[in-house]
């Protein structure tokens, strides 16, 4: 277990011999390697006064099998976590690797994912644990069913849910979590977006720890811009309020926050 990424290497490294052994329709144009990479930073917590928090996400795959909408995907994933304040809940870095099943339909996307997870916090020994959970994700950019100049250009908005073990430093606890935003482009200029929204976010788990059990509300206003094929840059303020349900306290502040995604899935050949 402590050389978990022993085994994301080796997926990664079969990847072209399990693509090769499918046969059929499966991956029949070429070999996927699908990755994405998020940065985000902000005053997002207002529970954490003053505190700036970041984080970085990067994940990179291959799809082992495919047909139709559905996929099986090796991947590893590193995420490192930041705060102003050096609180050592906030200064992590995280890494897991594994297999996924990934089901892409009209009503979101769909994945189920099992593997090896670590978790190490600066001063601390590296923990290593099992992980298992599913994720769900749908976004929408619904139009306006009339032109007229006063109404939104769109209403673009998405929601988000994950749930299991997911985290080394808890490998006991189950843990869920569901966002959901909606907002409306009022405006659009040099590719920028201009939307104001409302949205909420909470989270729950099975061992009753107060920063897993938190919801929150907003409103605010931010500016979007797409950067290309597949990267998406946002930006904006809120106000946003958040409860911790199990030592009820609550509180309410601005949050400013600037989010950064970019995906990508090369198809390539094998000679």
């Amino acid at each position: 277990m402590r050389n978990w990424y022993v085994f994301a290497l080796v997926a990664l490294l079969t990847a072209p011999r399990l693509a090769s052994a499918q046969g059929g329709e499966a991956l029949a144009r070429g070999m996927l390697f699908p990755g994405t990479l998020s940065v985000s930073a902000g005053t997002i917590a207002p529970t954490e006064r003053g505190n700036v928090l970041g984080s970085a996400v990067a994940e990179q795959g291959f799809t082992a099998w495919s047909k139709g909408p559905v996929f099986v995907t090796g991947f590893v994933t590193v995420t490192k976590r930041y705060d102003s304040d050096g609180l050592p809940w906030n200064r992590a870095t995280a890494a897991s690797g594994g297999f996924k099943v990934v089901a892409v339909t009209r009503a979101g996307i769909l994945q189920v994912a099992g593997g090896v997870t670590s978790h190490a916090v600066p001063g601390s020994i590296r923990r290593e644990s099992l992980a298992a959970y599913a994720t769900y994700w749908a976004g929408w950019a619904a139009r306006p069913l009339s032109t007229s100049a006063v109404l939104p250009k769109s209403f673009p908005g998405h929601a988000w849910a994950s749930t299991g073990r997911v985290t080394a430093a808890e490998p006991r606890n189950w843990i869920s979590q569901a966002s959901v935003q909606q907002g409306a482009t009022i405006a659009r200029s040099f590719g920028i977006a201009m939307i104001p929204f409302v949205g909420a976010t909470a989270n729950a788990d099975t061992l009753r720890y107060a920063w897993n059990n938190r919801s929150s509300a907003e409103a605010g206003f931010k500016l979007a811009r797409s950067l290309g094929a597949g990267a998406v840059i946002e930006g904006g303020v809120a106000h946003r309020y958040e409860r911790n349900r199990m030592t009820r306290t609550a509180r309410t502040a601005p949050v400013v926050f600037v989010d950064v995604w970019m995906g990508w899935s090369p198809r390539v050949h094998a000679h």
